[in-house]
């Protein structure tokens, strides 16, 4: 007979990649997670690895094991939401999250979810979005507040509000004449998030869709970061309105004038949208109510 337990230890080697980590994912010793494993083989009457692979990689039996064990595992995560609903007592909530929203509201996002999920245990992350959209996919986080991306194969998304973002630099900076084209901006240093930031994604689209090519780039994974650098002259960034609005108005940064302009970012609340699962969902909508669109 096939155990929870074995189910959750082949799930947990699946998404770890080692005995050392799926042991420590479940709380237990890499010998009980190898004896979880081998009763399910035997159990089965499978090999649901592949033993000849010096690496742990699963069969194709074990794969199709695996998608039904998931199944399984989301169901029963399913019915103990149902019955432990509307307070969810003792359930995790993992949340990611981008600099700007951390920064902006995670004080009322936890004071709001907590005031209908008082019983609920909150462990919110920071990240760059396609970081957090990696691990949402793993299964390590359950919903993620981020700028949309282009790609949602098998997510749900909750829209939230949209973010316009300015191009700034010091008054100090030697930017030549305005408005700045695309190929302008060119022979200037651009300051940026890396690749795993939708931002970066979105900047780099907009120079090839004008035919211009990318600038000299310094690269900087915290918004503080790259304001910090724009601030001492060290070239232009692109930076969310709500983040260098007191900026610009006390002088430290000013606005460029650069057409065209870059789309908005829509941000949003995203989940995998597990079998009967209602915590998602349901923390998605509260997100929403918390996270008004910022006065522009």
């Amino acid at each position: 007979m096939i155990t929870i337990k074995q189910l959750e230890a082949l799930d947990a080697l699946a998404r770890c990649g080692s005995l050392a980590r799926a042991a420590e994912r479940l709380f237990t010793t890499e010998s009980a997670i190898s004896k979880r494993l081998l009763e399910m083989e035997s159990s089965l009457g499978v090999a649901l690895f592949d033993r000849q692979s010096r690496a742990l990689k699963l069969s194709e039996k074990g794969h199709e094991v695996l998608r039904l064990g998931v199944e399984i595992l989301e169901r029963r995560d399913a019915i103990e939401e149902l019955a432990s609903s509307p307070e969810f007592v003792g359930r995790r909530f993992r949340f990611g999250m981008t600099e700007l929203i951390a920064k902006s509201w995670l004080p009322a996002l936890v004071e709001g979810i907590r005031s209908q999920y008082a019983h609920v245990m909150l462990e919110p992350r920071v990240g760059l979005t396609f970081d957090l959209i990696k691990d949402l996919r793993a299964g390590e986080l359950d919903l993620v507040i981020v700028p949309t991306p282009v790609l949602l194969d098998g997510l749900a998304a909750m829209t939230l509000f949209e973010s316009i973002n300015l191009w700034v630099c010091s008054p100090n900076f030697d930017y030549g004449e305005v408005p700045i084209t695309p190929a302008r901006l060119t022979t200037l240093s651009l300051i940026l998030q890396p690749s795993s930031s939708v931002l970066n994604g979105i900047v780099q689209r907009w120079f090839v869709e004008h035919h211009a090519a990318l600038p000299t780039l310094i690269s900087c994974n915290s918004l503080e970061g790259l304001k910090a650098l724009a601030v001492a002259g060290f070239g232009v960034a692109n930076l969310p309105e709500t983040f260098c609005r007191d900026d610009i108005a006390e002088g430290r940064l000013m606005s460029l004038d650069i057409r065209p302009a870059l789309p908005v970012n829509t941000y949003s609340a995203i989940y995998r949208p597990q079998a009967g699962s209602i915590l998602a969902p349901r923390m998605a909508a509260v997100i929403k109510t918390m996270l008004a669109p910022p006065a522009q």
